[in-house]
């Protein structure tokens, strides 16, 4: 049973209606431009970046009702139970996409990773982000504690109960934080890796790499991208901590985290927008095409929160081609960043 009275509970669900419904309309725009301007995606980061929007439209979908479904049905009732699935499976999916754009840029920076072998991989990369869910979406259905089911009023929406706050934590709040530090560790060995890079290629004096705007950018983002998890995720752990310690709510708390908890479709939006603001809105487009009607867009579309970096692809060459072989640049050309 919540702590909440009437009122509050349903600010909370008006809460998180609306900031679900935030992240759709984030995340099907991102699907849009991919149709109408696929050259933004023209990389092999792109698709990570779209399966991403893909992931928080579903993850979006779930929490849209609200309380609505509980209220509605109860909260043993089969569609209590679909919405608990969706937030189990489609929140922890997009931290491990986000994981998995980090240890991409660590496969391209530390091992000369191709585009052709990401393409390959990434279709089976994207489905393990999802099916790594669904052990704990099958093992919430079957929980039964003390002769209860498991789910029940989560005070947003149908999830965990309150009674058994606990094990919030362990379906969700544990696993997060653990790809988190994953893709902030991938994320700094990366940044580590580019400054050697950068020292070494300057020791070689036929090569002159334009690397500091590379380095300043990719610092820019892990910056960024801490801003941003922390944005949608600290209020909540926060929260379910002290519901889960204190067998207690704070209203403040509860509704901060039912506010930025179901932003993260809209986040990665807006990230995306401002950091493809030029290429989107065609300001570059005198450059962006070459004779054969291809993007020459020279930055990789990602965003942000992702812990992801652009780079013009002459810079690319100078940096890493010329690093892994003093040789002729044209040896890059099977590289990670934009195809065309």
């Amino acid at each position: 049973m919540s702590s909440f009275n009437a009122s509050q509970l349903r600010h909370l669900s008006t809460a998180t209606q609306v900031s679900a419904t935030l992240s759709l309309l984030g995340s099907l725009s991102m699907i849009t431009l991919r149709v109408v301007r696929p050259k933004l995606f023209a990389s092999t980061m792109g698709g990570l970046v779209l399966a991403l929007a893909v992931i928080d439209a579903f993850g979006a979908i779930g929490r849209i009702p609200g309380r609505a479904l509980l209220e509605t049905f109860g909260d043993q009732s089969g569609w209590c139970r679909v919405q608990a699935v969706f937030v189990q499976i489609f929140a922890p999916a997009a931290t491990n996409i986000s994981l998995l754009m980090a240890l991409t840029m660590v496969y391209v920076v530390f091992y000369k990773g191709s585009a052709r072998t990401t393409e390959i991989l990434q279709p089976y990369l994207v489905a393990a982000c999802v099916v790594l869910t669904l052990p704990a979406a099958i093992t919430l259905l079957v929980h039964v504690s003390e002769s209860e089911s498991i789910i029940g009023d989560a005070d947003q929406y149908c999830w965990i109960s309150a009674r058994f706050a606990p094990y919030r934590i362990l379906y969700v709040y544990i696993s997060v934080w653990i790809t988190f530090a994953g893709a902030l560790v991938a994320y700094i060995m990366t940044w580590v890796r580019l400054v050697n890079m950068e020292r070494e290629i300057k020791s070689m004096s036929a090569v002159q790499p334009k690397s500091n705007r590379f380095r300043t950018v990719l610092a820019k983002r892990m910056m960024l991208f801490v801003m941003a998890f922390m944005l949608i995720w600290t209020p909540s752990t926060i929260n379910r901590i002290y519901q889960a310690a204190f067998n207690d709510s704070i209203f403040a708390l509860s509704l901060t985290h039912a506010i930025c908890n179901s932003l993260e479709g809209f986040i990665n939006f807006l990230i995306f927008a401002f950091t493809m603001r030029s290429q989107i809105w065609g300001s570059t487009a005198a450059n962006s095409s070459s004779a054969d009607g291809t993007s020459e867009i020279n930055t990789i579309p990602m965003t942000v929160i992702q812990s992801q970096f652009d780079v013009h692809e002459a810079d690319k060459v100078d940096f890493v081609a010329a690093f892994s072989n003093p040789g002729p640049a044209a040896s890059s050309t099977d590289s990670f960043f934009p195809r065309h």
